[in-house]
């Protein structure tokens, strides 16, 4: 989302118009350093955010992220499931699918939190 809002910030000219906004002193020296970093003004930058967040373009991203990590975890669920392990080389199998299954579920919990 930074990089998408800093390529808006810059690409800012349409006519403003004035509003108040108070924030922690906190997060304005973080919004100054990081504003001053991307050569853009954080007035340009608040701006990006809020017109960002309007649009939720990332938030749809997720959502179609969380859709191919849910197939991708109920495929692996149900390899593991009918999985049998005969040798020493199915084992090895067995436990790859299920770290792989897990790193998904992780992830996945992940990006709900963004959602």
């Amino acid at each position: 989302m930074r990089k998408k809002a800093v390529q808006l910030a810059k690409g800012q000219d349409e006519e403003k118009v004035g509003i108040s906004l108070k924030i922690p002193k906190n997060l304005k020296d973080r919004l100054q350093m990081f504003s001053e970093a991307q050569e853009v003004s954080m007035n340009s930058l608040i701006v990006s955010c809020i017109e960002l967040m309007l649009d939720d373009s990332c938030g749809n991203l997720l959502k179609q992220i969380d859709s191919v990590l849910v197939e991708k975890l109920g495929s692996l669920q149900n390899d593991l499931s009918g999985f049998q392990i005969v040798c020493e080389d199915d084992a090895i199998i067995y436990e790859n699918l299920k770290s792989e299954s897990e790193c998904i579920l992780s992830l996945l919990n992940q990006v709900r939190n963004y959602i």
